[in-house]
């Protein structure tokens, strides 16, 4: 196999190269194989000699160095980095030296300078012992062999040195191909059989051990229970003594707590005492230190307060005692109770030396801890000379649990120390189980050491790694003879197909070689066909060279031609025509695209460029956009072009153009047909207008005849009535209602000429009056509800030509409607329930007079403003509007050659804007 040992060049590329392969080598080293008890099989040394190998010496040590510094969080020592960076330094200097076998390499390493590495570091340095220190030294070794093996298949196989732009993609020989697989092939199944064997003998030895801890905890806590129960109700029987006898000390008493005594020598002492907590009767009647223990209180303990408070048996936490005995102890006390108050209470005080002998045995496994702790996490007794009594358990810092698959049993792993091997920490690991004790708040914990277990499957990785070394070492030596002599037959076929056309167009005579081996003689004779044919094709490839340049000439000037055509048929097609590439790249748009949007290409490059500029209005491009992805998905479901699309296009000029768009698509292009129908549009809706106008004419005769009559007979009344009356005031109020009535007359009168048109009175008249007379008829309604009006109309402005009763109607129109629109915003007063009324001249040339209504009420939705002038539409209820009035007004406006506008915004205003000609239309 080849090398080259020049260096990456430093350029962004190579460094991010080095980079990515450093997170690899990262990765192959944190996603490890464990073994078992803090031993992995790493990966990331793989890496490393993929960076030495491409990029040189000097990269693949920094390497070394950054990715073997994983090594420290896995196990607690910076060793390895020196002996993981030693392995790289030392396959560098041999590859300079025209070494390129990885795999032998990287195995003398370990048999020269790996392993005795190790033994310094590990044994030398660390103290760690000869077990642990082989096993890694066998782990580390056949570890790096693997990954050497892995990087120099990787090297055979795949271009790596296209990744740096450099052509130094490994060659490699047949025979290193048969040493890779034979090694490859020994090493993949026995390594997996290894970590199998070792995972589930953990398991089934991890599974045993824990399920016997659980039973042996189970039996002893149930011991407890039992001791518990019956020693409760000793404590129980003294208590009732005071049913028998008078609560004083006694003869007959102090032989009763004998007796008891006797019955439970687990007791150090009974006693049995009054409600104050002082002894009545004390078994036996003088402590260690020969002193009556008659008439001690124990008021003070913590025992007593409890019982007093709970009235309920108490087993006491462990404390020193002071008055029968002066060690550790824990007390049993139960009271008897009168009317619900505590009468006396029988106690005994336990002798932990007697619990401890019941429930640990003389003899108990080799490395186990068992000890009892109270609710207060005191030891209570325990097998080590390290956990005393009344000692305080405390968690160790930074330490693990970790489950075992039994319930209740653990393993707990000490916290890491500086410079301590992860593995030696394991040495430190107990399993661990935890039972309470009923009744009280006792817990039982037993502990077996991690170690027996650690020492017996390092064996066996000793054992098995043994076996794969062995194996491997008789591998390479099978492999490298049997390769020799296949290489042979390989090299001489090299040398005589090497410039085989050459040597075939020289007519040189050829000597191919003969095997033994099928597959070798197969190709040895392919290649002797392939010689021979080969001969044949050389003249007829010769032959038809010269007829392809013919052909291919003919057919590049025809397909010219076509391109020339198509592109003269685009361009001159009526129809605006655009394409656009799978990626929304516009590919190309037809002078008719051009003359109707006026966008050229280079202002329009992506199809988002378009839909910004086409449309403008974000909504309306939202709108635009949903729809087209829906008659898209809709055409391609049923296999058909897109047709019919309709959309309000925005041209460079401003220009807002109804287009009508077809689509199809070829080759991932979508290829787009724009035709302009605003005409037809406009057609349509003044085709629609005039409809609405006829229906409205003819409601307009029939509201018209049915009205007239009716309001003649008011008229006629209040003319006799007005006669008939004296006083000023109701003669006033019939004067309004003849005024109102003529009113109502005139609006029938307009309403039938709106719809119908036909002569009409045009007078001069003044605005100003126009609105005092309006202002008169809705001041009322508008101070009732709370409606703020002002004004601004000049007296001066001058007078406009047309019927002043229809500009009163469009005022009535347009106060109603705003009165109705601030209602809604404001139900009640408020200071912004205003409206405002002004007039004065359109432009500086004064040819027209503006007249301004303006609310401040809930608005005019958008999608409403182009709807509000046609007939019959209203956004009011059926019981407040019937859609005709601003239809009314817009007729009036038209006749007289004005025009109305409207602008508004949902909840703030809307203002609309009448222009009145000074000058009356012909």
């Amino acid at each position: 196999m080849e090398n080259s040992a020049d260096g990456c060049r430093l350029s962004l590329k190579s460094v991010s190269i080095f980079a990515g392969f450093i997170l690899l080598g990262l990765a192959g080293n944190h996603f490890n194989l464990p073994i078992g008890f803090n031993v992995h099989f790493i990966f990331g040394s793989i890496f490393c000699i993929l960076i030495l190998s491409i990029c040189g010496l000097r990269w693949g040590l920094i390497a070394a160095v950054l990715t073997s510094s994983y090594t420290f969080i896995l196990w607690n020592h910076p060793y390895a980095i020196i002996i993981f960076t030693a392995e790289i330094l030392w396959i560098g200097i041999w590859f300079r030296r025209g070494r390129s076998n990885i795999i032998l390499l990287d195995s003398f390493y370990w048999l020269c300078l790996g392993i005795p590495l190790v033994a310094l570091f590990y044994s030398g340095v660390m103290h760690l012992d000869f077990q642990i220190t082989k096993v890694i030294a066998l782990k580390q070794t056949v570890n790096g062999i693997f990954n050497a093996l892995i990087a120099s298949i990787i090297l055979s196989l795949a271009p790596l040195g296209k990744l740096t732009n450099r052509n130094n993609r490994v060659r490699v020989g047949i025979s290193h191909i048969l040493f890779q697989v034979s090694v490859f092939a020994l090493m993949l199944p026995s390594l997996g059989l290894i970590m199998y064997g070792n995972y589930n003998e953990r398991q089934r030895e991890e599974l045993k051990i824990a399920e016997t801890l659980q039973l042996k905890a189970t039996e002893k806590t149930e011991s407890l229970n039992r001791w518990v129960s019956e020693h409760m109700n000793a404590a129980r029987v003294i208590s009732e003594l005071g049913k028998t006898y008078p609560l004083r000390p006694s003869e007959k008493l102090q032989q009763e707590l004998a007796r008891i005594h006797e019955l439970f020598p687990e007791f150090h002492n009974v006693f049995i005492g009054d409600p104050s907590g002082r002894t009545i009767a004390f078994h036996p009647p003088v402590n260690e230190r020969g002193e009556s223990t008659l008439g001690i209180t124990f008021r003070d303990r913590n025992w007593f307060k409890k019982l007093t408070e709970t009235r309920k048996p108490v087993i006491s936490e462990v404390f020193a005692g002071r008055g029968g005995v002066f060690e550790p102890i824990i007390s049993i006390s139960v009271p008897l109770l009168r009317d619900d108050n505590i009468y006396c209470f029988g106690l005994g005080a336990a002798n932990l030396n007697h619990l401890k002998k019941l429930i640990i045995p003389d003899n108990p496994d080799e490395g186990n801890i068992i000890y009892l702790t109270d609710e207060n996490d005191k030891i209570i007794f325990s097998n080590s000379d390290q956990l005393l009594p009344l000692e305080k358990i405390s968690p160790a810092d930074n330490q693990t649990i970790v489950s075992t698959g039994v319930q209740g049993v653990s393993i707990r792993i000490p916290g890491k120390q500086k410079h301590i091997s992860a593995m030696q920490i394991w040495r430190g690991a107990f399993f661990i189980t935890e039972k309470k004790v009923e009744g009280t708040g006792w817990t039982f914990h037993y502990e077996y050491p991690i170690e027996p277990l650690q020492s017996y499957l390092y064996e066996t990785a000793i054992n098995n790694l043994s076996i794969v070394a062995g194996l491997f070492i008789v591998a390479m030596t099978l492999a490298a003879f049997i390769g020799s002599g296949i290489g042979k037959t390989h090299k001489k076929l090299v040398t005589i197909s090497d410039d085989l056309p050459d040597k075939i167009a020289r007519g040189e005579a050829l000597s191919w070689p003969k095997s033994s081996i099928r597959e070798i003689s197969f190709l040895i004779d392919n290649f002797e066909l392939v010689s021979t044919a080969l001969s044949k094709r050389l003249q007829e490839i010769q032959n038809a060279k010269e007829t392809l340049e013919e052909t291919v000439a003919k057919r590049t000037e025809e397909l010219f031609r076509a391109n020339q055509n198509l592109g003269s048929i685009l361009a001159s097609s009526p129809i605006a025509i655009s394409w656009a590439s799978g990626q929304g790249e516009i590919e190309y748009i037809n002078d008719k695209f051009i003359d109707l949007f006026g966008y050229t290409l280079q202002e329009i490059p992506t199809l988002k460029d378009w839909s910004r500029k086409a449309y403008p209005d974000k909504e309306y491009r939202d709108e635009v956009a949903r729809n087209w992805a829906e008659a898209v998905k809709r055409a391609k479901r049923e296999e058909r072009d897109l047709q019919d699309f309709e959309a309000n296009i925005t041209s460079r000029d401003g220009l807002v153009r109804a287009t009508s768009i077809a689509a199809t698509w070829v080759d991932h292009r979508i290829l787009v047909f724009f035709t302009d129908i605003t005409e037809r549009k406009e057609l349509e809706a003044k085709t629609l207008q005039m409809a609405r106008l006829a229906a409205l004419g003819e409601m307009a005769s029939g509201v018209a005849h049915e009205i007239n009559n009716p309001i003649a007979g008011v008229i006629g009344c209040a003319e006799l009535l007005q006669t008939k009356l004296e006083k000023k005031e109701h003669r006033e109020i019939v004067r309004r209602i003849l005024s109102e009535g003529d009113r109502i007359a005139r609006i029938v009168k307009s309403l039938l000429a709106t719809a119908r048109p036909g002569s009409h009175n045009r007078d001069l008249f003044s605005l100003a009056d126009c609105f005092e007379n309006v202002r008169t008829l809705s001041q009322e309604k508008m101070v009732k509800e709370g409606i703020i009006l002002t004004q601004n109309i000049p007296d001066d402005l001058p007078q406009i030509q047309g019927e002043q009763q229809h500009i009163e109607q469009i005022l009535l129109n347009m106060i109603s409607n705003a009165s109705h629109a601030l209602h809604a915003r404001f139900p009640e007063a408020h200071p912004d329930k205003q409206l405002h009324i002004g007039a004065g001249f359109c432009d500086e040339e004064k040819q027209s007079i503006c007249l301004e209504i303006r609310d401040q009420g809930s608005g005019i939705p958008k999608n409403s403003i182009g709807k509000i002038f046609d007939p019959f539409f209203t956004t009011k209820s059926a019981k407040e509007g019937t859609g005709l009035g601003l239809v009314v007004c817009y007729e009036i406006i038209k006749k007289m050659g004005g025009d109305i506008r409207v602008e508004s915004e949902v909840d703030s205003h809307t203002t609309f804007t009448i222009e009145f000609p000074l000058k009356s239309p012909d």
